[in-house]
C-alpha cells in the first residue's frame, strides 16, 4: 500500500479495473497521486477530501478529477434513544432472511445515487452488486448486528449496525420501495439506536451522500447532527 493511494481490492475484482483509493490532506499530494498511478498502473482512483478545502478541490478539477459524491456523516447520544418506541415489528435478522435480505438489498440500492452509479463508466449493475454483497457480508459478521422490520413474512426493510469503539455505526440499511414513506427507517434506527444504548454504546453514528434526505431527517429528528462531510471524485487513467 502506497502512502497515498491503496489498492482497492474489492473494487477492482467487481468492475475488472486496477482501482485505488486515496484520502487527501495537502494539494501537493495530487501531483504525487500522477507520479503513483503511473508507477502502479492505475485504471482508476477514488479520492476524497475534506469538504472545506477549496484549494484541493480546485487542484483536483484542474487535475480532471471528477466530483462523484459529497458524502456526510453523522453522529449523536445513543441516550437520545433511551425512551425510543416505534411502530413497526422489528427483529434480529437469521439465517432464513438471508433472501429476503438480499432482495430487499437490490431494490434499495438499483440506482442508488452514490458515487459509484454517478461514474458513467462503470456498469450500475456492479454498482448495484457492491452494495447488495456489502449488505451480505454485514449478515455473516460477528461485529455486525443486522435488523429488519417485517410485515408477517414480508421483510420491508433493515438496518446494518458495526459496534465500533464504543459507539454503534450504522453501516448500512435500506428499505424495499413498495414500503417507503411508512416510516419504516426511522423504526429500524429506534430500535437500533435503543439496542445501543442498552449495551452501553455511548453513540450512534451513520453517514450517506447528500441527496439522500429521508436517513437525515430521521437522525436530525432522533438527536444527531452533522460532524464531517468529504467529497468523493474519480479519475480515469487512460493508457
Amino acid at each position: 500500500m502506497h502512502e497515498l493511494a491503496a489498492y482497492s481490492e474489492v473494487d477492482t475484482q467487481r468492475f475488472g479495473k486496477r482501482i485505488y483509493r486515496a484520502t487527501l490532506r495537502d494539494v501537493d499530494d495530487v501531483a504525487a497521486l500522477a507520479s503513483v498511478a503511473e508507477a502502479q498502473q492505475i485504471d482508476m482512483l477514488i479520492a476524497r477530501c475534506p469538504v472545506g478545502e477549496a484549494r484541493l478541490v480546485h487542484a483536483l478539477e484542474q487535475h480532471d478529477y471528477l466530483l462523484m459524491d459529497t458524502l456526510l456523516y453523522y453522529a449523536g447520544p445513543s441516550r437520545a434513544f433511551e425512551q425510543a418506541t416505534w411502530d413497526h415489528s422489528i427483529r434480529e435478522a437469521t439465517r432464513d432472511d438471508r433472501d429476503a435480505v438480499e432482495a430487499v438489498a437490490t431494490d434499495a440500492f438499483t440506482n442508488y445515487d452514490g458515487h459509484y452509479h454517478a461514474d458513467p463508466r462503470l456498469d450500475p449493475k456492479l454498482a448495484t452488486l457492491g452494495y447488495v454483497d456489502w449488505c451480505m457480508n454485514c449478515l455473516k459478521r460477528q461485529d455486525h448486528t443486522v435488523w429488519i422490520a417485517a410485515d408477517g413474512p414480508t421483510v420491508m426493510g433493515f438496518i446494518a449496525v458495526h459496534s465500533d469503539e464504543g459507539a454503534a455505526d450504522v453501516v448500512l440499511n435500506g428499505v424495499a420501495s413498495s414500503f417507503r414513506r411508512r416510516r419504516v427507517y426511522e423504526s429500524l434506527l429506534k430500535a437500533a439506536g435503543r439496542e445501543a444504548f442498552r449495551r452501553g454504546f455511548a453513540e450512534v453514528r451513520s453517514s450517506t451522500h447528500l441527496g439522500n434526505l429521508a436517513p437525515q431527517r430521521a437522525w436530525i429528528k432522533n438527536g444527531m447532527s452533522i460532524v464531517r462531510a468529504v467529497y468523493a471524485f474519480h479519475k480515469w487513467f487512460d493508457r
